[in-house]
């Protein structure tokens, strides 16, 4: 981005996440975490350019995400928690 925002700066300009998270979404048309997952450290991450945002077309959904039993996060923590380079 231009400058380095600072995290007053952001809370000046764009004082709540609500406003920040419409910014990006209406204006820019970049797809936004909800609101609960979104902070302002992470919203002045973006502006600074170090993270950042799908453009809304290219955002692929998924409406149902089938359930198989393999990749429970019981039968994933069993796989992972003996390996040392997970941790």
């Amino acid at each position: 981005m231009i400058k380095e925002f600072e995290e007053e700066e952001v809370r000046n300009i764009l004082p709540t996440k609500a406003i920040l998270i419409e910014f990006l979404n209406e204006h820019l048309r970049k797809y936004c975490p909800p609101e609960n997952h979104f902070s302002v450290r992470f919203g002045k991450q973006v502006l600074n350019g170090d993270k950042k945002l799908l453009l809304k077309s290219e955002v692929i959904y998924c409406s149902t995400v089938p359930r198989y039993k393999e990749l429970s996060m019981k039968v994933l923590y069993k796989k992972v928690k003996s390996n040392e380079r997970v941790w």
